[in-house]
C-alpha cells in the first residue's frame, strides 16, 4: 500500500517524457452506479452510489488503484476505501485489491458507532476513450468481512493525464 501511495504522489506522477506513450500513466475519475446487497438484512435493495479513484499505470498493462466509494440512502455500508492491483487486456481492465469499508449505525441508547470491516474488492470495467476522457461501465463484487457481500456496477468517467 506504502509503494502505490508513493508512486502516486506528484513526483512520480509526472509523465516520463517519452512522447510516444500510447496510454497516459495516470487516471482521475468519478464512479457513478449502485450497489446491490446479497443479504437478507439489506432486503436486497439498490442503494445510489458515487466515488472517486485514482490510477498509476507502471506499464500499459500493469497499474494501482485508489479508489473511495460512498453509498447513500438507507443502506448498511457508508464508505469503502480500497487500493487495488490492475491489470489492463487491451480496453478491458480488471482489477482486486484489499479495502476497508466504514459504517456508521445508530446505538439503541442514542448516538452512533463507527464499525470497521475488512474488504476484498474486485472491479471490470471496459473503457472507450474520447481524447484524454475515459468512459467505462464497471461491474464489481465486494467480500465484506466473513458473511456480506454487494454487486457493485455503473459508469466511471476519468481524465488522462
Amino acid at each position: 500500500m506504502l509503494l502505490v501511495l508513493a508512486l502516486a504522489s506528484p513526483i512520480f506522477a509526472a509523465e516520463n517524457g517519452v512522447a510516444d506513450q500510447h496510454f497516459h500513466h495516470n487516471d482521475i475519475g468519478v464512479f457513478i452506479g449502485g450497489t446491490t446487497p446479497f443479504n437478507e438484512e439489506a432486503g436486497g435493495k439498490t442503494a445510489p452510489t458515487i466515488g472517486v479513484e485514482y490510477e498509476r499505470r507502471f506499464s500499459p498493462t500493469i497499474g494501482g488503484l485508489l479508489m473511495a466509494e460512498f453509498v447513500g440512502d438507507k443502506h448498511k455500508r457508508d464508505y469503502l476505501f480500497a487500493v487495488l492491483f490492475t491489470y489492463r487486456v487491451s480496453l478491458l481492465r480488471l482489477a482486486i485489491g484489499p479495502g476497508f469499508e466504514f459504517v456508521e449505525q445508530d446505538k439503541p441508547s442514542g448516538g452512533t458507532k463507527l464499525s470497521e470491516y475488512f474488504v476484498i474488492s474486485t472491479r471490470a470495467s471496459y473503457a472507450f476513450h474520447v481524447g484524454k476522457i475515459t468512459l467505462a461501465p464497471t461491474i464489481g463484487i465486494d467480500l465484506i468481512g466473513e458473511t456480506k457481500t454487494n454487486l457493485v456496477y455503473g459508469l466511471s468517467v476519468g481524465y488522462g493525464f
